[in-house]
């Protein structure tokens, strides 16, 4: 067993595709079974079932996975350091859909004070040594830095007839379509706040980041964190605070157990522990700062 074993496997279950993970690793889908099979036959233990359509980790698999990840990470850390462009250390990062501009601007400024210089991935999503992703996403057993903060406000379209207000009341807002996300934070206190204004059938969307798009094209007002009005096509959308209802998006990096005994990942969360919060500034042109 090597590390060409522990990528194929990672790749894998990262994915829960063969296919996919060969196009991961550049390498035929034949090619990526066959190491699988080599590496089942090694442990004596099978690590996914397959299914139809792709693969889902065994118990034994879920368990190899952590180990693993810190090998594999290891491995490139140690083998970065002897590249011809110097010290360097390794880090994968994940980022999640809905971490906006203003938190991954967050991220780019904390990764150019790391020393030294990381050799870094970014990924998408649940995956990498870390990741980039909102306070209310951070599970059970692991760790969070905040890196930023951004308010919540009212996202319109730019020619709607409230567009005019530089604050929102819930009085403002009777017989307005919404477009909601009912399983963000923040849903039961906007319905609280909007009282008799809340709508009664919303368009639902599965993530706030999907919203600005459709909140342009007209089909509703949305409440979103600040920096998604960026997402907008052509900035066709206002953002308006709501009066009375003040509520923040907090994004940083979550990280697993075990994360600070790698060079890469615990580089980057002593700087993030390091550094001040990035609060949201609004641009001096906005007509409506908080």
């Amino acid at each position: 067993m090597d590390v060409r074993h522990l990528k194929a496997f990672l790749a894998t279950y990262e994915t829960g595709s063969v296919t996919a993970a060969a196009q991961r690793i550049h390498v035929t889908q034949p090619t990526l079974s066959a190491t699988l099979q080599q590496l089942e036959e090694r442990l004596g233990r099978a690590l996914f079932e397959r299914l139809p359509r792709g693969v889902r980790p065994t118990e034994e698999g879920m368990r190899l996975y952590p180990q693993a990840r810190r090998l594999v990470a290891e491995w490139e850390a140690m083998t970065a350091q002897f590249d011809p462009g110097g010290d360097c250390i390794s880090l994968s990062v994940g980022i999640a859909p809905d971490a906006g501009p203003w938190a991954q601007e967050a991220l780019q400024r904390l990764l150019a004070q790391v020393r030294p210089v990381p050799l870094l991935k970014l990924l998408a999503g649940d995956q990498g040594d870390l990741r980039l992703d909102m306070a209310h996403q951070r599970r059970a057993d692991e760790g969070f830095v905040l890196l930023s903060r951004e308010p919540v406000c009212v996202m319109l379209p730019v020619r709607h007839v409230l567009a005019g207000h530089a604050i929102l009341s819930p009085s403002d807002l009777q017989g307005q379509e919404w477009i909601v996300c009912p399983d963000l934070p923040w849903h039961a206190s906007l319905v609280e706040a909007l009282g008799a204004s809340a709508p009664y059938l919303p368009a639902h969307a599965a993530s706030p980041s999907m919203m600005p798009s459709w909140v342009a094209a007209g089909h509703g007002l949305a409440a979103v964190p600040a920096s998604l009005a960026a997402l907008a096509p052509d900035a066709e959308v206002v953002l308006r605070p709501l009066a009375g209802w003040d509520v923040c998006w907090e994004t940083g990096l979550c990280f697993r157990p075990g994360a600070m005994q790698l060079p890469g990942p615990a580089a980057l969360i002593s700087a993030a522990q390091q550094a001040a919060v990035r609060d949201w500034a609004w641009p001096e042109a906005s007509p409506a700062p908080l």
